[in-house]
C-alpha cells in the first residue's frame, strides 16, 4: 500500500458497524486469527466534525489478546483494529475497540 493509498482509506462508521451487529468478523495478528461476533456499537459522541465510538466483540477462544488484529467482514472490507479485552469467560473473551473518527476539515 502506498502512502497516498493509505491517506485515502475511510474506516466504516458507527453506522456501518451497527448495521452489522451480530454479524461474524475474522481477526488476525501475526500470531494468531479467531473469529468473533460484533456485539456491541455505542456512540459516545458525535458532531459535525467528529465522531467517538466503541465497538465490543465477543471471540472464543478466550485467550484472545490486546494487540492490533487485522479485521476482516465480507460487507465492511478489511481493516487494522487495536483491541483490548474488557471481559473474559472460560469461553469466551469481548474485546473493545474506540474509534475517535474526524471529517476532514478541508471538505466542510
Amino acid at each position: 500500500m502506498t502512502a497516498a493509498s493509505e491517506r485515502s482509506f475511510t474506516y466504516p462508521t458507527s453506522e456501518d458497524f451497527a448495521a452489522s451487529l451480530g454479524a461474524g468478523f475474522k481477526l488476525a495478528s501475526s500470531d494468531d486469527e479467531f473469529d468473533a461476533s460484533l456485539i456491541g456499537c455505542d456512540i459516545d459522541m458525535r458532531t459535525e466534525t467528529t465522531e467517538s465510538f466503541s465497538l465490543t466483540f465477543r471471540a472464543t477462544p478466550s485467550t484472545a489478546e490486546q494487540g492490533l488484529y487485522r479485521v476482516t467482514h465480507e460487507g465492511l472490507g478489511e481493516f487494522d483494529l487495536f483491541v483490548v479485552p474488557v471481559a473474559r469467560t472460560v469461553d469466551s473473551v469481548d474485546l473493545q475497540a474506540i474509534f475517535n473518527l474526524t471529517t476532514d476539515l478541508s471538505e466542510v
